[in-house]
């Protein structure tokens, strides 16, 4: 989910092969020192179909942003949909596990 403030989400294009070079990408440009415990796989149609947007955004290699979540005056109901995305895309995704 992004930050209420920053209207996008950092992802990396990879799909679930080979797995060794996800986790490389995971712990060398996304961990920012967090402990990476898993990567969820979705289709950029599939965020498509939720009416929002994933767009190139290089550098680093592979890196791109979703967009386009709802904005909304009341910081609680854009919360509240950007919450609902979100578990929605995680329903479309598949998880993998390093």
């Amino acid at each position: 989910m992004p930050e209420i403030e920053a209207q996008e989400t950092s992802v990396f294009r990879h799909g679930a092969q080979p797995p060794e070079e996800l986790w490389t990408i995971g712990r060398d440009l996304a961990a920012n020192g967090r402990t990476i415990r898993g990567a969820a796989i979705i289709k950029a149609g599939a965020v498509r179909s939720l009416l929002l947007d994933v767009f190139a955004d290089e550098p680093p290699l592979r890196h791109a942003a979703i967009r386009k979540w709802p904005q909304d005056n009341d910081p609680e109901l854009q919360k509240g949909k950007h919450k609902e995305l979100a578990v929605a895309i995680a329903s479309l995704a598949t998880l993998l596990r390093p």
